[in-house]
């Protein structure tokens, strides 16, 4: 149960991180601060930065759906199973087919911004974005947990 509420959480923050690193790549690019061509980059950074964690924590919740619904047997139980499993295989099969073009872009932008005078600023700027997304979003969901806590029972926990 532990397992599944920090599984929980940190699917969470990698949601809340994408959101967020879209309305600062947003802002960033209307107001002049991100070069457009660097807008590509920035999501593509965030994009590596929480698809790991999310398919870890994935996999860990579909295998905990699969234990509930070989000890319970039941339609519901095996349906969640069911719908985690096929979510598990697209979300590991998208990451299969996107992470190597995002990963090239990556290094593309960075060959073509390193050597530049005054572009090195956009390297700076995609990173600055992406750390401040990632913070944003690990913050927010401690906040959401932190206020929320204790005010319902959690269930006793399971013998292991």
């Amino acid at each position: 149960m532990w397992l599944l509420a920090w599984c929980a959480a940190i699917q969470a923050a990698a949601g809340f991180t994408s959101i967020t690193a879209f309305l600062l790549v947003s802002l960033a690019s209307s107001i002049g601060l991100l070069p457009e061509q660097s807008e590509a980059a920035a999501s593509g950074l965030v994009y590596l930065l929480t698809v790991i964690p999310i398919i870890g924590t994935g996999l860990l919740i579909t295998l905990s759906s699969w234990r509930i619904a070989f000890r319970e047997k039941s339609l519901a139980s095996m349906g969640v199973a069911a719908y985690n499993s096929l979510a598990m295989a697209y979300n590991v099969a998208s990451a299969v087919k996107d992470i190597p073009g995002v990963w090239d872009g990556l290094q593309k932008f960075y060959k073509k911004n390193r050597n530049n005078k005054g572009n090195g600023n956009a390297i700076i700027a995609v990173v600055v974005i992406a750390v401040a997304a990632l913070a944003i979003g690990c913050l927010l969901t401690r906040w959401i947990i932190c206020t929320n806590m204790g005010k319902e029972a959690l269930p006793a926990r399971e013998a292991a």
